[in-house]
């Protein structure tokens, strides 16, 4: 799970930088409370599936991508 958790907090602050939004704007956008965003980056918790799906809705990627078990 730990090699989850590092590809995806890697991927998710990769995604957010491509798509120019800070973690504040994303945490609102999507309806997350206080720092969701920050944390995840910073690995500090594993994220609960419907956050990855709502996640990668967002930035049009596959939940697979976001896990690491994909490439784009």
């Amino acid at each position: 799970m730990a090699y989850m958790n590092s590809t995806f907090s890697k991927r998710l602050r990769e995604l957010r930088e491509e798509k120019k939004i800070n973690r504040h704007a994303l945490s609102k956008e999507l309806e997350f409370g206080g720092n969701v965003i920050e944390q995840l980056e910073k690995e500090r918790y594993i994220p609960r599936l419907d956050v990855v799906i709502k996640l990668a809705q967002f930035f049009g990627v596959s939940v697979g991508y976001m896990a690491g078990e994909e490439e784009r």
